[in-house]
């Protein structure tokens, strides 16, 4: 992972970098592939990490109430749903960002 891959490097500090595993069934590596492939990344590690990338973004954005819009081909917007999510909007904030306010209009 390089300093561009970490969402807030200090400037002209090396990122410490840590190993980790995972084991995956073969429908999701399967997956993981066809990601890899439509993507056009390097490693298996760079689409967990765009994947990772795209988790933190949505959360955040749930998190502080936020409404995701999804925009069909045919012109209609609806409201994106995430049912394997948790409502991100009544968990305290990590220590290093602002607390959101709670919304009882998102979905669960």
């Amino acid at each position: 992972m390089s300093t561009e891959d970490h969402p807030h490097p200090a400037p002209h500090h090396p990122v410490k970098l840590h190993r980790i595993q995972f084991d995956f069934s073969d429908k999701i590596l399967a997956h993981l592939h066809t990601l890899q492939t439509r993507l056009k990344a390097a490693t298996r590690g760079e689409v967990i990490l765009k994947a990772l990338k795209v988790l933190i973004w949505l959360e955040e954005h749930l998190h502080h109430g936020h409404t995701i819009i999804v925009k069909k081909k045919n012109g209609e917007m609806v409201q994106a749903h995430f049912p394997f999510l948790h409502d991100t909007t009544r968990t305290p904030a990590p220590p290093d960002q602002p607390q959101g306010q709670s919304s009882t209009d998102q979905p669960s």
